[in-house]
């Protein structure tokens, strides 16, 4: 019997440092599998957002990208690469 692969979520963001830790961990709740993978895509003025997500436990791996373009599409597509 094969396995069911992982799920993977991307989660854009930009200057959220007060929001995405609860997004992270609504996410990670509803994914409820630590194989799954969690990249939250940056875009934002400062690393705050940034920060306040890697303060937030997962049992998903969490993968930081900072310094994307703007506009929920292009970070999406830019993590997706």
């Amino acid at each position: 019997m094969t396995p069911t692969p992982a799920a993977a979520a991307i989660l854009p963001s930009r200057n959220e440092p007060e929001t995405i830790g609860n997004v992270i961990s609504a996410v990670d709740t509803a994914l409820n599998d630590p194989r799954a993978v969690i990249i939250h895509a940056d875009s934002s003025d400062t690393r705050a957002t940034a920060l306040a997500a890697t303060r937030t436990p997962t049992r998903a791996k969490l993968v930081q990208l900072a310094d994307l373009p703007r506009g929920k599409g292009a970070q999406i597509l830019a993590a997706a690469r």
